[in-house]
């Protein structure tokens, strides 16, 4: 599929799994408040859909892992939309218990997951029947998932309406930058407990190639510093308060993401196992081969949604760096 493709089956999907949130507001849930460039993008591949389709941003937003407090009294009426991309499991600590609490506590409100990889790590493990109660339970839950492999997942788990949708970052559509390319090669690998264990000594520096990952420490500007420590501290936070957070939150995330974009512009070409590495690369028009992240996340992405020239998916650093020089 190509990008104009890929962004219309979004707006199909958000027909069918958003249905009746359109005349209320909505609150987005679980903003990135860190340094993986590829949530960002799906924060604001999704305002842009949000804002086109609903007409405004979100009424109500908080960051990744915290409870919505005041939700109700901020934003008496509308759903609430939690925050795609590939932490639906229990890979990372502190996702599935926040969901699982809001699931239980918003019961009377329309919850939509967008999309997301699922991965848990065992079948019987405590996070899967705790999440797979929570669903259960609530009255209207929608889930989106991004991949094939997620969506059988879901629909054998979880009793709910699933849908297969795109990742949400596509919809920020072409990117572009003016930095100029200074290595023949930038090899975007990540250094996390996402990453490969057969990769763990394969990526050496070399000559020409660059090694890197965009995890860096993060800090939110003074004002959404200030605007969270309110929200948080406030008896009955006021919905200018909010809008000053939301607003925060959205110019956060343009700089982490035009960070990316500038990092992947430094390489001729790219060597990535990071899924938005991916992404980006493919919006920007850049030449680029992909290796697999621990779980099968990437390529179960790539095969799902594999458009009109996919990447050379690799095994191993070595191929994918041999197969990346020999592009022209």
């Amino acid at each position: 599929m190509d990008t104009h493709s890929i962004t219309a089956r979004i707006d199909d999907t958000l027909d069918e799994a958003l249905g009746r949130c359109a005349p209320h507001p909505y609150a987005l849930l679980d903003f990135p408040a860190h340094s993986n460039i590829g949530d960002s993008a799906i924060w604001l591949g999704t305002l842009a859909k949000l804002r086109k389709r609903l007409g405004s941003f979100p009424a109500y937003v908080s960051r990744h892992k915290a409870f919505p407090i005041h939700l109700d009294q901020v934003m008496p009426e509308g759903s609430l939309l939690l925050h795609g991309g590939g932490n639906f499991g229990d890979l990372w600590p502190g996702f599935w218990e926040n969901r699982v609490a809001i699931l239980d506590e918003f019961q009377h409100r329309k919850i939509v997951q967008m999309p997301q990889s699922i991965h848990f790590s065992c079948s019987e493990s405590l996070p899967l029947k705790e999440t797979r109660r929570a669903i259960a339970r609530h009255p209207d839950f929608t889930m989106m998932v991004r991949d094939t492999a997620s969506l059988d997942f879901a629909r054998e788990n979880f009793d709910c309406p699933v849908y297969l949708c795109p990742d949400m970052a596509f919809a920020l559509g072409p990117l572009h930058t003016d930095t100029r390319p200074e290595v023949a090669v930038l090899a975007l690998m990540r250094d996390d407990q996402e990453r490969h264990a057969s990769r763990s000594q394969e990526t050496t520096a070399r000559d020409s190639v660059r090694v890197t990952d965009w995890i860096e420490p993060y800090n939110l500007p003074w004002a959404g510093k200030i605007a969270e420590r309110l929200t948080r501290s406030a008896p009955l936070p006021s919905r200018t308060l909010m809008s000053w957070l939301e607003r925060a939150y959205r110019l956060k995330a343009e700089k982490e993401l035009r960070r990316g974009i500038d990092l992947l512009a430094q390489g001729h070409r790219v060597v990535t196992d990071r899924l938005h590495g991916h992404i980006l690369c493919s919006l920007m028009g850049k030449t680029h081969v992909v290796l697999d992240n621990q779980y099968g996340k990437v390529f179960n992405y790539i095969n799902t949604w594999p458009g009109d020239h996919p990447p050379f998916m690799a095994k191993s650093f070595t191929e994918a760096l041999r197969e990346v020089q020999e592009f022209n």
